[in-house]
């Protein structure tokens, strides 16, 4: 997913995924818990895969969900 938006703040890079964590909004009438990107993260760890973020001015904001493929030796 990519989001032409205003790039998320360096400083929150790294905390981004905890639950809780909300990104100043522009439109006030937007309404969250800060649970989504938590929850995000613990289904790719579930299935034993990532979840990676990169944001810029430039390039937007895009998250990167990987997955393991199931394999018939498992």
């Amino acid at each position: 997913m990519k989001d032409e938006g205003p790039p998320i703040p360096e400083n929150l890079l790294t905390a981004i995924f905890d639950p809780l964590v909300q990104v100043k909004r522009t439109d006030p009438r937007t309404t969250g818990l800060g649970l989504g990107r938590f929850i995000a993260k613990e289904i790719a760890i579930a299935h034993r895969g990532t979840i990676d973020l990169t944001s810029s001015e430039r390039g937007g904001t895009a998250f990167l969900v990987r997955l393991l493929r199931n394999s018939a030796n498992e």
